[in-house]
């Protein structure tokens, strides 16, 4: 039952502003959050955004946008572009994105740590208590 995952992954309600290459911007909710990427909740106008409403194969040009989101506890916003990676349908109008960090900044993958290392507390981690 072990996660094959590179990076820790915490749960969030944070809301986050996505721009697309067209400049245009949509708000949604980051469902899950890693130093490697996120999971954004989001509906079909939120899909169609994203791929900025042109017929592409993502396969062969990747989609990328832009994030940006408040951190609990920090007043400099997190941003960062991303490259698409997954899209997984849960009803007829609402998906799941998964989205990789690319092209980050020093700064701003530090950011991102400590928010993740602060969120993961041992008391939530069974794996590491002895019996």
């Amino acid at each position: 039952m072990s996660e094959l995952r590179l990076f820790p992954r915490v749960q969030t309600q944070l809301q986050v502003e996505v721009s697309n290459q067209l400049k245009e911007t949509a708000q949604a909710w980051v469902r899950n959050l890693s130093p490697g990427g996120m999971m954004i909740d989001g509906d079909i106008a939120f899909k169609e955004m994203i791929s900025a409403n042109l017929d592409k194969d993502p396969l062969v040009k990747p989609i990328e946008v832009t994030v940006t989101l408040r951190l609990p506890n920090d007043p400099v916003p997190f941003r960062s572009s991303c490259r698409l990676v997954f899209v997984r349908r849960l009803s007829q109008l609402e998906f799941n994105f998964g989205f990789r960090f690319v092209d980050m900044g020093a700064e701003m993958a530090g950011k991102l740590q400590r928010y993740v290392s602060r969120s993961i507390s041992p008391a939530n981690d069974h794996s590491s208590r002895s019996a």
